[in-house]
């Protein structure tokens, strides 16, 4: 479609577009209402001038004589018709300019939204907090920011953690979502000017990224699958961090009351050795034990591979230890208590490698 050059040349490319975007919504709504041809002769004109448009029709006069005269009301009708299509030309120039682009900077407690248009000008920001309601409310005032005749495009930084929730519900509402790489957000945010790094500044740069390679930017997708399997992976990776924490740290309350605990239990986290030291946490909680009663006690947790021979040298070596404190009690139950932590990681290591031989 021509342009006008003055006016071209006198208005930036954004100003004549946003200008024909909403000048032509206008009159389409403004000639359902047209009775006479003043009216329009008049619309016409401000059609032409404001958009810069070479000619709707032939001329003015042309123009007079189609609303005027015989069937007057088909050929007005099928002005609106070709003003319609017209519309729909300059509109759908370039697909990014259906979307009014909106980026999202997830966290803990609340997300930050800020909305461009398809010339990377901001037209506003939002807060709001991490959970539902507030994105019901949030949706309802994001409507104030939309370009007439686009569409949102929402672009997320994070999709798997904090903003999982808000993806799921932007997608089961019809809404599209892309996924927005958090290295070409930062690099983003290195191009630009700022001086400092903000939630505000994060959703800017995320929307930036989200128009100018909107074609290569993959959808978002909950993967429940991948999720789920993340899920347990990370919390197995933590149980086995916190067993070899509290391992290590048994070791060291051990070495003061079984110096040399090693000659009978060559690992510290094994069944036997894990029952024996939750059950006599201390030399002195052998006082009295015989030899038959200790390789009774051990015969189930060992699967009755301990023998008396292990019994007896467990308490031969009573005799390298130091005697009790006056507060032993305390040593003893953070013994346990230790004892107990290692044995809870054990059982759910084995419970979460059950779950994920399904995946």
């Amino acid at each position: 479609m021509p342009h006008n050059a003055a006016f071209r040349d006198a208005n930036p490319t954004v100003n004549a577009t946003n200008s024909a975007r909403l000048l032509f919504g206008n009159y389409i709504q403004t000639f359902e209402l047209v009775r006479t041809s003043h009216q329009l002769v008049e619309i016409f004109d401000q059609l032409k001038f404001n958009l810069g448009l070479f000619q709707l029709v032939t001329n003015r006069h042309q123009l007079h004589l189609i609303c005027t005269g015989k069937k007057a009301g088909r050929r007005r009708r099928h002005l609106r018709s070709k003003c319609t299509e017209m519309k729909e030309v300059l509109c759908m120039t370039h697909p990014k300019m259906q979307y009014t682009y909106v980026g999202i900077d997830s966290h803990k407690d609340t997300h930050t939204a800020v909305f461009i248009d398809c010339f990377f000008d901001k037209l506003g920001e939002l807060q709001f907090s991490n959970h539902q309601p507030s994105f019901d409310v949030f949706l309802q005032q994001a409507q104030a920011f939309l370009i007439p005749g686009t569409s949102f495009m929402f672009g997320m930084e994070d999709c798997s953690s904090y903003g999982r929730l808000l993806m799921v519900y932007l997608r089961q509402n019809g809404r599209q979502v892309k996924h927005v790489n958090a290295l070409l957000v930062a690099k983003e945010r290195k191009n630009q000017t700022f001086t400092q790094k903000t939630d505000s500044i994060d959703a800017e740069c995320c929307a930036r990224v989200l128009l100018s390679k909107l074609n290569n930017l993959p959808d978002s997708n909950p993967e429940d699958e991948y999720w789920t399997l993340r899920t347990l992976v990370s919390r197995r990776n933590l149980l086995v961090r916190h067993r070899v924490a509290t391992k290590h740290y048994l070791h060291s309350l051990l070495t003061q009351q079984y110096p040399n605990y090693r000659t009978f239990f060559s690992d510290i986290s094994g069944k036997s050795a894990l029952a024996f030291f939750e059950r006599y946490p201390s030399p002195s909680t052998l006082k009295n034990v015989t030899p038959e009663e200790l390789a009774a006690f051990l015969e189930i947790p060992s699967s009755g591979k301990t023998s008396m021979t292990k019994a007896k040298q467990i308490l031969d070596s009573l005799h390298d230890t130091e005697p009790a404190t006056p507060y032993q009690y305390v040593h003893d139950s953070v013994v346990q208590s230790a004892v107990r932590q290692i044995s809870f990681a054990l059982m759910r290591l084995t419970c979460w490698r059950s779950v994920l031989r399904r995946f």
